[in-house]
């Protein structure tokens, strides 16, 4: 029974030390953390401070008032609470995954207006021998069509 207390005292330690260093996490947007998920995380770790709490108390014998309060976040608000990180989560790689290829295709648009504005002829082979790429100069000269 030692070590559970010693696990709870710790844990209420642990997740009170995480949610005020949550606050001094910096938010802003395309920073450290977007302002939604910071207000998320703050929230979830008050939330496991909560449940270390009384679970601290509840082993003092003090108070069993929080111990229905407590059931209730460990058995209906956790789940909820995962499946809103991983929401979170997913749409912010969704975010940064679109981001990402708009950049790629600027970049991708870029050079192809540098590469057909050259005055050479700039061609790419793959291994086999097929033309892979082909600047306008070079299917100009070639008379090749836009499909080679």
């Amino acid at each position: 029974m030692n070590a559970v207390v010693a696990f709870d005292v710790l844990s209420l330690v642990g997740f009170s030390v995480a949610f005020f260093a949550a606050f001094a996490i910096p938010a802003r947007r395309g920073g450290h953390i977007e302002p939604a998920a910071k207000a998320f995380l703050v929230f979830a770790i008050g939330i496991y401070a909560f449940v270390s709490l009384s679970n601290v108390l509840e082993h003092a014998s003090i108070t069993a008032a929080l111990d229905i309060a407590e059931d209730y976040l460990e058995v209906a608000f956790f789940p909820l609470l995962a499946y809103v990180a991983y929401s979170v989560d997913v749409s912010d790689r969704m975010r940064r995954m679109s981001a990402t290829q708009a950049e790629l295709r600027h970049e991708r648009d870029l050079t192809t207006s540098v590469v057909n504005a050259s005055p050479a002829a700039i061609v790419m082979l793959s291994g086999d021998g097929s033309v892979r790429f082909a600047s306008e100069r070079v299917r100009s000269l070639f008379g090749l069509g836009r499909g080679t």
